[in-house]
């Protein structure tokens, strides 16, 4: 497929490389200030839309060529487009997007040639005749139009009356000098939903003018930010406006003073309503009457002096932040109990009613910032069941005595600002219902004092699901090593700006995820290993502005900024406060080869030696009580090994079936080999000894016998146990007194529950009671399931 592409080159890189496939544009950016040359290929023939965006001193002086022949431009600096030719848009008909914004249009240029055109944008111009040309009768898909930033001073019965076919849902006129709106303006878009008036200087009364030529339109969002008003909104302003849709409607930064008796009473499907900044001293208790869908009010940055009486039941979110409200009565929002947000910052709130926010059942965010509240009452925030966030920084709340039950009806907070109080007392179980909360801002307070006292860790008990804890200036000195023990989720702790030299080993036991600590700005002058020992998913550590002693015992913690994976942050900016020859020298620049440190006295050597002597007594002694067990632990794991591999026992595997090679396996200690020999074998065993036959039925394994020669005694011991049928014990005083044969009683027993032998058989040669053998063996003891045998011959 043949590609062909427009380019728009500028004097530093090249502006625009978007590719045509065959003959169809799919899009023309031209951008930047100044163009040197335009060129391009024949642009025509397009069959898809494509968007041609022509911004301020984008093209210096291409008025009189039509686009579909544009070869070449001169540069004429400080020169925009004032004008373009009826037929420069003549052959791309499948334009949908018209950009002209930041040039010297004087008017609306004539594009009728553009049928597909859906939007139109000619603002920052100097266009003073708004009225569009009789070409625009035929774009009937135009539906975007901005023209704000001009030089139109009215909008006459005339000015869109040629946009009548078109689909016109969105206008913007804003910031253009209007003072004067004919009746009919806008009775020709009948499908407008959108229309911004704002920043133009229209009394009320030229309001009412505009507002006849949308009566039954499709109106849904209306913006008439800083007009001039008069200072006045009537209570007739919006009655023409009552069959239409209009669900939003923005009146911010206008100079009103007061909202008159039912001023909106008209606009039934109303949801959005913002008034803030427009100089509001008074509302009328009937002033929001009729809005029975209003969710979202804006009244924040005005001059009210109380919160608006009657409100509507049905807000969701409402601003009153930024204005002069002092006080805060009982059931002040006793029917909003749809409310979700309430602002209320920056006011001068001094005096809460202890049920001030009763009825706020619904209520999920509360802002209190920055008033001059000093006394939160007891069962103030009752209401709040379902809140996730309350901020009340910046205030003046030192203390909350009683405070047991103040957050007591909040176990769905999430989020609490208490910072910028001076807080400085309250109870330790203050925080302790706020089992969810996730966020606890309590920096620029006067905690040091209280966190010191808390030794049993009950200021922040039970918050195991806190994520983030800023601390930051508050006189902390101490803290006590159970402070943070609840706190097992805690990835983000703040302690800047405070007095800590020190913390104690078990501080951060328990907070297993903490990633983020920030320890700037405290009196921290030594960092040893037991400090971090805790840090297990710690990412960055923060310990900018601390007097380091650049000593000998500083030594550990400077190799360890070094091999840690942790980030020092800002650790280029620390600096040694002492000793003397080493302050406000870099950090960085200590290290242990630059200082004289002894590194052991000769007591401490000693006592090392010493000490590595004994532990290497107890190691020997403890491998050489436990041998035996080791023995079996390294056979099992070679045996594991050849036979993975195919080569244990010659490949050979017991199948199910196979016949026991042994009737009984004797276990006896080698001082008991003649009694064995006399006592057992004789009429017992098939096999025999040094020639003696012994006239027995059954296949006896005896170690001075049948042991493998050349193999070790584990494998003796597990093989042919494991290849008999029983295991016969001879329990004497010799066989007690010894090691190995315990551990062949544990490993029978071992196979007896395994199922690998059927039964274990007892001979007791001494008699032995059941305290004097392992407590492995006292159920047969127990239940004298053994035999009592004696030496032949004495």
């Amino acid at each position: 497929m043949e590609k062909d592409t427009m380019h728009v080159t500028n004097e530093k890189q090249e502006l625009y490389n978007r590719k045509v496939l065959g003959n169809t544009m799919i899009d023309i950016n031209v951008m930047d200030s100044r163009t040197r040359t335009c060129r391009s290929d024949r642009a025509i023939g397009f069959k898809l839309c494509f968007e041609s965006i022509i911004k301020q001193r984008l093209i210096d002086l291409c008025r009189d060529v039509p686009f579909d022949s544009i070869r070449s431009c001169a540069s004429h600096y400080n020169n925009d487009i004032q004008k373009i030719q009826p037929d420069a848009f003549e052959d791309t008909p499948s334009v949908q997007i018209i950009n002209l914004d930041g040039n010297y249009l004087s008017e609306i240029p004539r594009l009728g040639k553009l049928k597909s055109l859906k939007s139109l944008y000619i603002q920052a111009n100097q266009i003073s005749n708004p009225t569009f040309p009789n070409e625009f009768k035929d774009l009937k898909k135009i539906n975007d139009i901005g023209l704000s930033n001009n030089a139109i001073r009215k909008l006459d019965d005339l000015t869109f009356k040629n946009l009548q076919n078109s689909d016109v849902r969105k206008l913007e006129v804003t910031r253009s000098k209007i003072d004067e709106i004919s009746t009919g303006a806008f009775k020709w878009l009948k499908n407008i939903t959108s229309l911004k008036l704002g920043y133009n200087p229209l009394t009320s009364s030229d309001l009412e003018m505009a507002f006849h030529g949308l009566v039954g339109s499709s109106l849904v969002s209306l913006n008439i930010d800083n007009i001039t008003l008069g200072g006045v909104l009537p209570s007739s302003t919006f009655q023409l406006l009552q069959n239409t849709s209009i669900t939003t409607l923005s009146m911010k930064n206008n100079k009103m003073s007061s909202i008159p008796q039912k001023g909106f009473a008209n606009l039934k499907k109303l949801i959005s309503l913002d008034l803030s900044a427009a100089n509001i001293f008074k509302i009328d208790d009937s002033a929001f009457e009729g809005l029975d869908a209003l969710t979202r009010l804006f009244l924040n940055d005005n001059q009210l002096s109380q919160v608006p009486n009657n409100l509507p039941p049905s807000l969701q979110k409402l601003y009153l932040n930024g204005n002069q409200i002092s006080a805060l009565k009982d059931n002040t929002f006793k029917k909003l109990s749809n409310l979700q947000l309430l602002y209320l910052g920056g006011n001068k709130i001094h005096q809460l009613e202890q049920n001030a926010f009763y009825g706020l059942t619904s209520l999920k965010k509360i802002h209190l910032v920055d008033n001059k509240i000093h006394t939160l009452p007891g069962r103030l925030f009752e209401s709040f069941v379902v809140l996730d966030s309350l901020e009340l920084n910046k205030n003046n709340i030192n203390q909350i005595p009683n405070s047991g039950s103040l957050f007591a009806s909040m176990a769905s907070l999430q989020y609490l600002n208490m910072a910028d109080n001076a807080f400085s007392s309250c109870s330790m179980g203050l925080f302790k219902v706020l089992t969810s909360l996730r966020y606890l801002h309590l920096e620029n307070n006067q905690l040091g004092n209280l966190i010191a006292r808390d030794v049993n860790g009950q200021l922040f008990a039970g918050m195991d699901k806190l994520d983030l804890l800023n601390l930051t200036n508050n006189q902390l000195t101490q803290l006590p090593d159970p402070l943070f023990k609840d706190l097992i989720n805690l990835k983000n702790l703040t302690m800047r700006s405070n007095k800590i030299s020190t913390w104690g080993d078990n501080l951060f036991k328990r907070t297993y995820k903490l990633e983020i600590l920030d320890l700037s700005q405290n009196m921290i002058a030594l960092v040893n290993s037991s400090s971090v020992r805790d840090f297990k998913k710690m990412k960055t550590l923060d310990l900018r502005q601390n007097p380091f002693a650049c000593t000998c015992d500083l030594r550990w913690f400077r190799d360890w900024t070094n091999t840690t994976e942790i980030m020092i942050l800002h650790s280029e900016t620390y600096l040694c406060n002492s000793p003397p020859e080493w302050h406000g020298k870099k950090f960085l620049s200590f290290d242990r080869h630059k200082i004289n440190c002894v590194w052991f006295t000769t007591a401490e050597i000693i006592g090392a030696a010493a000490g590595g002597f004994l532990l290497f007594v107890i190691v020997i002694a403890l491998v050489y009580k436990r041998r035996w067990y080791i023995k079996l632990r390294w056979y099992r794991i070679r045996r594991s090994l050849k036979r993975s591999s195919g080569t244990g026992r010659g490949g050979y595997q017991k199948i199910n079936g196979d016949v026991n090679q042994y009737d009984a396996y004797i276990s006896s200690a080698s001082d008991n080999y003649q009694w064995v020999l006399k006592n057992i074998f004789p009429g017992i065993d098939s096999g025999d000894l040094d020639t003696e036959k012994f006239g027995g039925e059954f296949k006896l394994y005896f170690e001075d016998r049948d042991a493998v020669p050349g193999k070790a005694e584990v494998y003796n011991i597990i093989e042919n146990m494991e290849a008999s049928r029983t295991v016969l014990i001879i329990l004497t005083k010799e066989y007690m007194a010894k090691e190995r044969y315990k551990f062949e009683i544990i490993t029978a027993i071992d196979l007896l529950e395994k199922g690998k032998i059927s039964d274990i058989l007892i001979v007791n040669v001494d008699g032995l009671t059941a305290r004097h053998v392992p407590r492995l063996l006292l159920r047969k003891m127990e239940r004298h399931d053994f035999l009592v045998g004696r030496f032949r011959g004495g």
